[in-house]
């Protein structure tokens, strides 16, 4: 982190090194990287590219079947967990935005090391973390959907159910869920 003089000096001592000319060939190659991404994008099933690409940013949405009819925060969750565990896997790292209200993954074409094959190896991994994110999902919907039928069948064995007690319950689980989004 620097001032933004600092930060100016940055970009002074960039253009002089790499000349106004190396600087324009650095940016339109990001540009021709992003554009690919976009093309191996369209080209994959379970993601989305949401807009054209005008700068090195390419942002998109993981939708599988699975997901795809969901309600909006669920979809939003499913984007957080892909993007956590690409980030924790280390292979590849980007990040999340919101566009229009919704959560999108947001990759940002800057180093000048990157090649197409970084690129390549990033959808694998994504479409990778994605296959495992929606297994895992189901796996949690599933645990919480037994939760909720032992929750009826103890309930069930009462004479009346406590309404009030069933809105807590609801509360603290909202709650629960409110800590563990804002922690990740």
């Amino acid at each position: 982190m620097g001032t933004r003089r600092f930060n100016s000096l940055k970009l002074w001592m960039a253009l002089k090194f790499m000349g106004r000319a190396g600087y324009a060939e650095s940016v339109e190659r990001h540009i021709d990287l992003t554009d690919y991404l976009a093309n191996r994008i369209d080209q994959l099933k379970d993601f989305q590219r949401l807009g054209e690409v005008e700068t090195a940013v390419c942002c998109l949405r993981f939708l599988p079947p699975a997901i795809r009819d969901a309600a909006g925060t669920e979809q939003d969750r499913m984007q957080q967990r892909l993007q956590q565990r690409i980030e924790r896997g280390g292979e590849a790292w980007l990040t999340t935005t919101v566009l229009q209200g919704r959560r999108a993954l947001r990759v940002n074409i800057n180093s000048f090391l990157t090649e197409r094959r970084h690129i390549d190896e990033s959808g694998r991994i994504a479409a990778a973390g994605g296959s495992t994110s929606v297994t895992e999902e189901n796996k949690m919907n599933n645990a919480e959907m037994q939760k909720n039928i032992e929750f009826i069948i103890s309930q069930q064995a009462q004479f009346s159910v406590d309404i009030r007690q069933l809105k807590e319950a609801q509360v603290h689980a909202d709650a629960r869920m409110t800590r563990i989004e804002g922690q990740s």
